[in-house]
């Protein structure tokens, strides 16, 4: 049976909704926000080198909530189909939500661990909350390209 609305419609629909990704953006937000504050904070000069390698992982992390709505779309796409039993329909919510929900307490552990840094931070302790930032959106990243690679 057909909705009566053309595939273009439809699609244009769902980047609109809402999305289930959406309420950890602001997650996202505040570890931008604290490794900017880490950057700002650093006793002594940052290498320009440095600095570029900063702000080029808080952009990524900007990029990060783009992929999270085109991987939840995806899942959404793949749930939708009529070949997929409820039970496998249930396997493929649970694993992605799973996912989302790990990279938030991930997110929040990396906020309250730059939060604890204290006044005094060294250009080593920045590193160390980028490095981290980094390990979160390959880590991330990849769980969620194999998302969007299955369906």
């Amino acid at each position: 049976m057909s909705s009566g609305f053309s595939n273009s419609q439809l699609d244009a629909e769902s980047m609109h909704s809402h999305h289930f990704v959406e309420f950890f953006f602001p997650f996202i937000d505040l570890v931008i926000e604290r490794l900017v504050f880490l950057r700002r904070n650093v006793s002594g000069p940052i290498p320009n080198d440095d600095l570029g390698y900063f702000i080029k992982i808080e952009n990524q992390l900007g990029s990060l909530k783009r992929f999270m709505i085109i991987a939840e779309n995806s899942v959404r796409h793949r749930v939708s189909g009529p070949l997929v039993s409820s039970a496998e329909r249930i396997r493929i919510l649970d694993e992605f939500y799973v996912a989302i929900i790990v990279s938030h307490l991930q997110c929040v552990d990396l906020c309250r661990t730059i939060r604890l840094n204290g006044p005094n931070i060294t250009l080593e302790m920045a590193f160390e909350g980028y490095r981290r930032a980094a390990y979160y959106l390959v880590r991330f990243g990849y769980l969620f390209l194999i998302h969007i690679a299955q369906n």
